[in-house]
């Protein structure tokens, strides 16, 4: 018997707020409420679902919320401390895993 997997749904997140919050995690170090985060991000890189300026990830409810969480984090430094671009790419990838958990929420109800 196989064991079930969590729902996921993709998101496509712009590929500098993945970079930034790669280099985020690597100086966070070692963290086992981070681990399925960095598993997802690695996961994405590894298969090569990175579109041009898009990293592609499938994620679990929790892992969008902690990513969401992330992207505040990042907006809420400011430009002057994450680069305009990161900052700007960090709202959108915030509005993107919003609506990917409420689409994930809305197939889970059926």
């Amino acid at each position: 018997m196989s064991t079930p997997t969590a729902p996921t749904a993709t998101v496509k997140l712009p590929g500098s707020f993945c970079d930034w919050l790669t280099a985020t995690l690597a100086g966070l170090g070692p963290s086992p409420s981070l681990n399925d985060v960095r598993a997802v991000l690695h996961r994405a890189r590894r298969t090569e679902r990175r579109h041009g300026y898009f990293l592609t990830l499938d994620a679990t409810a929790p892992v969008m919320e902690t990513l969401t969480a992330l992207a505040v984090d990042c907006i809420n430094l400011g430009r002057k401390t994450t680069g305009h671009n990161t900052r700007e790419a960090a709202i959108r990838a915030r509005l993107r895993l919003i609506t990917a958990r409420a689409a994930l929420h809305a197939q889970e109800q059926q």
